[in-house]
Order: structure tokens, then C-alpha cells, then sequence
């Protein structure tokens, strides 16, 4: 008996959903030859939106300090967009320029996400960043958290005593700028 309620209720069921056709913003046709059509103009949009999208992840922009090269690989701490690498895949468009460029220097670069490749890099004067202040390592130099890596910049003169009172763990927004020295640390000029 129960079993025969459940096959009645399924019948009903199946003839009640079975004929009712709805919009899904996509053209369906329901006759007697059950003929259904898909939006194609949609598709191809929902395609070439991922396609744009894919496109715009495919490489990332950044601010980062630049060490030099090793095994074939650019060190750069990436200072402003969270990424993986700190050594970079040089494409060799870019190898001469940066063989020609100090060590501790301020660089924008452009690289690809999915794998490090560096496609192009350029020396900058100076870069606004967010970091975690740490606290004073000596009298001249402070200890900032910059997107997961340690960095130890040289305070100037201006703000050395901003900096002695600081506690320590508080988020500030710093410029930073290279040092004439090359190998010496970055210089922070600016507290905001």
C-alpha cells in the first residue's frame, strides 16, 4: 500500500513539474517534438568576460626593493601586493637592466602571477608602504613587518624621536627612499 502512495505521489509529481516550462533567460521552446535552444549570445559574453578577467590576473603590478641576482633570479621584496615570490624569473628583455642596477633599490614591477616571471622593472625614487612598526633596532634603525618580511630601514634624522616613543606593533603608513650607498639601507623620510 505505501508503496503504491509513493508511486502515485511521483507520478503526480513528475506530470505536475514535467509540464511547466519557465524563463531562464534562455530561449526554450516545449511542444510536442521538445525543442530547446540556449542563449549562444549569452555564452559567448560569459566567456569573454573570463576571459578579460583571466587577462587582468595573468600579471600583477607591485612596488618592491630589489638585493640583485642570484642563480638567475632577481631577490625582490615585494613591499605593497601580496604574492609568493621574493625571486624572480628574469625575462631576458630585462636581465641587462637589472645587472646594471644597484643593489637596495626602490623598484615597480610587473610580473606574472601564476609562476614569478619578471616582464618589466623600473628604479623609483621613493614608495608610500604600510607596515607594522617592530620597534627600534638600534638608534638609527627601525624594524617594520612589510607584506610578511622583516625590513630593516634607517630612520632620518626627523624622525628619530617619533619613532623612540612609538610603540611597538602599531600599523604606520612610511615613504621610503634609497640610500645614496649602494648595499646601505632604505631610508624612511615620512611617517603619515
Amino acid at each position: 500500500m505505501k508503496f503504491k502512495i509513493l508511486a502515485l505521489i511521483m507520478t503526480m509529481f513528475v506530470f505536475l513539474t514535467g509540464c511547466a516550462a519557465t524563463d531562464t533567460g534562455a530561449n526554450v521552446i516545449v511542444d510536442e517534438n521538445i525543442t530547446e535552444e540556449t542563449n549562444e549570445v549569452e555564452e559567448k559574453e560569459d566567456t569573454e568576460k573570463k576571459s578579460d578577467t583571466e587577462i587582468k590576473e595573468e600579471y600583477k603590478e607591485a612596488i618592491g626593493i630589489y638585493f640583485g641576482i642570484e642563480r638567475n633570479k632577481a631577490h625582490i621584496n615585494v613591499l605593497d601586493v601580496e604574492t609568493d615570490f621574493n625571486n624572480f624569473t628574469i625575462e631576458s628583455s630585462i636581465k641587462e637592466k637589472l645587472e646594471k642596477m644597484k643593489s637596495h633599490r626602490l623598484l615597480s614591477l610587473e610580473f606574472r602571477a601564476k609562476d614569478g616571471l619578471l616582464k618589466e622593472v623600473k628604479e623609483i625614487e621613493s614608495a608610500k608602504i604600510r607596515a607594522t612598526f617592530n620597534g627600534m633596532a638600534d638608534n638609527n634603525f627601525g624594524e617594520f613587518n612589510v607584506n610578511g618580511y622583516v625590513n630593516v630601514f634607517q630612520i632620518s634624522e626627523e624622525l628619530k624621536e617619533k619613532f623612540h616613543s612609538m610603540e611597538t606593533g602599531k600599523e604606520v603608513m612610511i615613504t621610503i627612499v634609497p640610500s645614496e650607498t649602494e648595499g646601505a639601507n632604505l631610508i624612511v623620510i615620512q611617517l603619515h
